[in-house]
């Protein structure tokens, strides 16, 4: 029963401390391998961490819904002339 309630008290902190951890896995990463740490290497593995991240996923389609799909709408109306 105490570890429920601690699990519901600690969510919000949790949840605001995934994107700082999942920031700071590439660079353990990098670190655990053996590579050099350089920007470019870095990128390449947060890039292979957040690729499946449905988190991520989700901001993408929001993005995809809110902004490219009003204006393919606006470009095919000033296109053809509909109003």
């Amino acid at each position: 029963m105490y570890i429920l309630s601690f699990l519901n008290i600690s969510s919000p902190l949790m949840q605001v401390l995934a994107p700082l951890i999942m920031l700071i896995l590439p660079f353990l990463f990098i670190k655990f391998l053996g590579m050099p740490v350089t920007i470019e290497s870095y990128i390449k593995m947060l890039k292979s961490v957040l690729k499946d991240n449905t988190m991520i996923k989700m901001i993408v389609s929001k993005i995809v819904l809110n902004f490219l799909i009003p204006l393919k709408i606006a470009s095919f109306v000033l296109k053809f002339g509909i109003i």
